[in-house]
């Protein structure tokens, strides 16, 4: 798996014009499905710049959803997987840390499946809600096509790094921070926004997302102490 080599851009202040568009393998419906996903993958992570700027922004939301759910089902789970070893390692060396978790939380057979289960209704909600956010910062900032289609298609194929969730342990940082830099590229090509702006619209993003998870997370734990 190679590293994109054109994150950094030769001017803080270019932008992109449209371009012709290029044919996304995901979406291309003759293709089989395994094979559309790997070149899709493929394509993003070595050539993400050119990627981006041939993207077509109202182009459907099916297709992006479809490749969100099945990336980030795949990272959540392989990423819990480490955790979970982390933590079972841990244990077996009579770490009060793990056992504390365990104890405070039951974690057992039926709470891992039942997560497991949950993870693809999660992915979609966080793939809708991270969308409506990041229109939100683009409609603040500023940029070509600020459209929830056009967020939408960007968070989705963002998701091209969690493959990288498959590396024991550091795989999910990894995958997270390539995931960012992905984003920033995408608000620079498909929205020709600068490359300050690009981060202030991240920023503004992330902001909102971990605030409504902060939110929702008090609402959930004065529930179960309650």
């Amino acid at each position: 798996m190679n590293l994109p080599v054109d994150w950094v851009e030769n001017d803080a202040g270019e932008t992109y014009a449209p371009a012709l568009r290029v044919s996304i393998p995901w979406e291309d419906p003759e293709l089989p499905v395994l094979v559309a996903l790997f070149r899709t993958i493929r394509m993003i992570l070595s050539r993400p710049g050119e990627f981006f700027q041939h993207l077509e922004p109202q182009a459907g939301l099916g297709a992006p959803l479809g490749f969100a759910l099945i990336l980030g089902t795949i990272g959540l789970l392989t990423s819990g997987y480490w955790q979970l070893i982390q933590l079972l390692v841990i244990g077996k060396m009579g770490s009060w840390l793990s056992l504390a978790v365990f104890k405070s939380f039951n974690i057992g057979p039926k709470i891992v499946v039942g997560v497991a289960l949950l993870v693809p209704l999660l992915v979609v909600i966080t793939q809708f809600v991270r969308s409506l956010f990041l229109q939100l910062a683009l409609l603040l900032v500023g940029g070509r096509d600020p459209s929830f289609g056009a967020a939408f298609r960007v968070i989705a194929y963002s998701h091209a790094p969690l493959v990288a969730t498959f590396i024991p342990f550091l795989g999910g940082m990894v995958a997270s921070l390539w995931c960012l830099i992905l984003e920033f590229k995408a608000l620079v090509r498909v929205f020709g926004l600068s490359s300050l702006w690009a981060v202030v619209a991240l920023l503004l993003a992330s902001g909102f997302y971990l605030m409504i998870c902060g939110i929702l997370t008090l609402i959930v734990v004065g529930a179960l102490v309650g």
